[in-house]
């Protein structure tokens, strides 16, 4: 803690795996992905004041091209 600021860093990976065949058709032309399993990271820091406060950004990337950035404040009270 500092400044009355407790930053806190944060990582997650998780496996992804799809039981069924997905995709669309567009103009006669069928589109699927191309594997059932995908592998997720996540990683970040949240900061928290006075414990009813706080705010996180984020980073999130799957193996089958998904990108994710996040930021998010939240207020208790």
């Amino acid at each position: 803690m500092r400044n009355g600021v407790n930053l806190q860093p944060f990582a997650a990976f998780n496996v992804l795996h799809r039981s069924k065949s997905f995709g669309m058709e567009m103009d006669g032309e069928k589109q699927t992905p191309a594997g059932r399993t995908a592998l997720e990271g996540r990683f970040g820091i949240e900061a928290g004041w006075k414990g009813h406060m706080s705010a996180r950004i984020g980073y999130g990337k799957r193996t089958d091209g998904d990108k994710e950035a996040a930021l998010s404040v939240k207020w208790l009270f």
